[in-house]
């Protein structure tokens, strides 16, 4: 990267920053949101693959009997 196209990049990110004090806008809030939501869906996903790891450990244990009578 040159010197050019890091001071272009700073200047964007400066006029952004004075665009979004301007209007209000936050863009760490969107990030903080967006963060917030991934984690939750992480840990709704972590969730059910604990569930679903449960259950094939108990299954892969039961006897053919067994299984059918736990289905029922």
């Amino acid at each position: 990267m040159t010197a050019e196209t890091v001071s272009g990049i700073q200047e964007s990110l400066l006029v952004s920053k004075q665009t979004s004090i301007e209007s209000g806008y936050n863009i760490f809030d969107e990030i903080i949101w967006k963060t917030r939501s991934q984690w939750a869906l992480l840990h709704r996903s972590s969730e059910k693959n604990w569930q679903l790891l449960t259950k094939f450990i108990i299954n892969s244990h039961l006897t053919v009997e067994e299984k059918i009578c736990h289905k029922k």
